[in-house]
């Protein structure tokens, strides 16, 4: 995953060094617009690739280590619907926004 993340600062480097170099080379407002796209895809385009893939393998938390760290010391649990570390008390996920039931030990105190 790291990986992804060197890629995308690479691209935003790469973006700032093109979109540098198109303005001090480019002879009219077409060439600078068309250099200024070319800047912008290859600085977004890594960030939403990287973005995506950790989405899809689960890692949505910044924080993804002390999340799990969380979750097994029974401070967090695991949203059911989209795998996001929540409070043991949440009774909605803060990543998805669906309602969750109650954690095992509340259901015991409330009935």
């Amino acid at each position: 995953m790291r990986l992804l993340w060197v890629l995308s600062l690479a691209g935003a480097a790469l973006g700032g060094l093109q979109l540098v170099s198109v303005f001090t080379e480019a002879k009219s407002a077409p060439q600078q617009a068309s250099g200024a796209a070319i800047a912008l895809a290859l600085a977004v385009l890594p960030y939403c690739l990287a973005r995506s893939i950790q989405g899809l393998t689960g890692g949505m938390d910044s924080d993804g280590a002390l999340d799990r760290a969380a979750a097994d010391s029974g401070r967090a649990r695991r949203c059911p619907h989209c795998r996001g570390v929540i409070s043991q008390k949440a009774s909605a996920c803060r990543h998805c926004g669906r309602d969750v039931q109650p954690a095992p030990e509340q259901q015991d105190a409330i009935g």
